[in-house]
């Protein structure tokens, strides 16, 4: 349902509806033909097709599975249960099931084109900035490595008054 979440604010008209309508009763659609959910929004069935394969699914079929298993468990998207007798093996696999879906969610939303944008703009930039504090800096300071392990000139500091000289001393390019 995260997926179906993440894109309603793009989606309009008829797969607008579909969402919301997804999102509003999710118990009740994965119960649902093509056709009753279609006469239920009053949309086509090909509307429907359309807004399943638009978030990655091959059809609503495929889209009603993936709710039913977030109906059913939908804390396995975070993580699967851990139980006291589980052994290493099983703690990893149901680590890496979770990460699997995870990587599923959001290939399912990702957009391509903005995400073409972004590399494009951060392989031009002559200089890229990164400002983080608290919690993100882990993170700023792995991409600050990534983008310099590739050749990409970045710059990345903890230092809020460094942080600030920094930002201002940056341009456009």
């Amino acid at each position: 349902m995260a997926v179906i979440s993440d894109a309603l604010p793009k989606l309009k008209g008829s797969a607008q509806k579909v969402a919301e309508y997804i999102l509003n009763a999710p118990q009740e659609t994965i119960n649902l033909t093509i056709t009753e959910l279609g006469s239920r929004v009053g949309v086509s069935e090909a509307s429907i097709v359309r807004f399943a394969q638009a978030l990655g699914y091959s059809g609503f079929h495929a889209l009603k599975i993936r709710l039913a298993e977030d109906i059913v468990s939908p804390m396995s998207i975070v993580h699967e249960d851990l139980l006291p007798d589980d052994g290493a093996a099983t703690a990893v696999q149901k680590a890496m099931t979770a990460g699997l879906r995870s990587l599923e969610d959001t290939i399912r939303i990702l957009d391509m084109p903005v995400l073409e944008a972004a590399i494009r703009a951060l392989c031009d930039a002559r200089q890229i900035e990164l400002f983080a504090s608290g919690n993100s800096i882990p993170m700023a300071m792995d991409l600050n490595f990534r983008l310099t392990k590739v050749g990409l000139r970045s710059r990345f500091s903890v230092d809020p008054t460094m942080q600030e000289m920094y930002a201002s001393l940056t341009s456009p390019e």
